[in-house]
């Protein structure tokens, strides 16, 4: 099957069900199924399998010699993980001890969920994976992701994914790198500017500023 008509079909499969306020947009399926195309990993972890939109993509994609760990810990999308997924063809992780317990390399990491920076540095010193994808914004997570490479002496690149006029959501990939691009420090400082900005717009979304303008009555 084509890889645009198979995300086509996931997407409308999981669109239909309940939960499916949170799945992955089409962009997400789209990139993480070229990225697949291209490096055919032979180990991919899920972190956030939710009601295994992206997990099915995954087992259709994939050859059957490639490992799939998927880490979920919510009951309802643990239940609909199960219906919706050959659970046999994954590995499944449904606690964060299982998580930590993962010592060796994996090709490719998909983050859609949100990871403490703990968690992070040492799912990243473990693992190692060779590139990751980060579905939606998630800023935190990325500069989370950033530092945990910095921290054990890695390289890496950094490809924003933009948000396209079917998705309100967007994401990124970073690459792991055998040298230095020597702009590794520009993406961590570009990271932590959208964190910034994106904190002044909230601040700034409940205050209003008519009242600053506005004399009172007496």
């Amino acid at each position: 099957m084509d890889n645009s008509l198979l995300v086509e079909k996931i997407h409308e499969k999981y669109a239909k069900q309940i939960g499916s306020d949170q799945i992955a947009t089409k962009l997400a399926l789209n990139v993480i199924s070229d990225h697949i195309e291209l490096t055919m990993p032979e180990s991919v972890l899920e972190i956030g399998s939710g009601i295994g939109t992206i997990t099915d993509l995954l087992i259709h994609q994939l050859p059957s010699t490639s490992e799939i760990f998927c880490y979920e810990v919510n009951d309802f999308c643990l239940e609909q993980l199960k219906k919706n997924v050959r659970i046999t063809r994954i590995k499944l992780l449904d606690e964060l001890s299982k998580l930590q317990k993962i010592d060796s390399h994996i090709d490719f990491i998909i983050i859609d969920d949100l990871l403490d920076k703990r968690t992070t540095f040492e799912l990243i010193r473990q693992t190692t994976p060779r590139s990751l994808f980060i579905e939606g914004h998630r800023r935190m997570q990325r500069l989370h992701v950033m530092l945990a490479y910095r921290h054990i002496g890695k390289f890496f690149s950094f490809r924003n994914i933009r948000k396209t006029g079917g998705s309100h959501k967007g994401g990124c990939f970073i690459y792991l790198e055998t040298n230095s691009n020597h702009k590794e420090l520009i993406y961590i400082l570009y990271v932590r500017f959208t964190l910034v900005y994106s904190k002044c717009l909230e601040i700034r979304s409940k205050i209003s500023l008519r009242k600053f303008f506005i004399k009172h009555k007496p």
